[in-house]
């Protein structure tokens, strides 16, 4: 996958992280896509994804962000700390291709 095409998906889940605070199947089930693509990359990212998909499943649920210290603000602000760590990692994923 390209550089852009991870970084759209990324953006992607940032969005997702506008909405949440409630159940929504069809959103979790976007985001659970976009981590699986972004997954399939061999690089190591993957505790980051696991964290973002988790988060979406707590933002996305009737009750656990009741659970999330800050509750579903509080698991919005951790599942944005996921992307951006993972914009970062694709950042330096992308300059290390660019070295070789």
């Amino acid at each position: 996958m390209r550089t852009d095409e991870m970084l759209r998906l990324v953006e992607e889940l940032e969005g997702i992280a506008s909405g949440g605070g409630y159940a929504d199947p069809d959103v979790l089930k976007r985001a659970k896509a976009i981590c699986f693509s972004l997954s399939l990359e061999p690089v190591g990212w993957r505790f980051e994804i696991a964290s973002a998909e988790h988060y979406v499943e707590v933002l996305y649920s009737a009750r656990k962000h009741e659970r999330v210290p800050g509750g579903a603000a509080g698991a919005r602000s951790f599942l944005l700390g996921d992307c951006y760590k993972l914009r970062m990692k694709i950042a330096q994923h992308e300059a290390a291709q660019v070295k070789r």
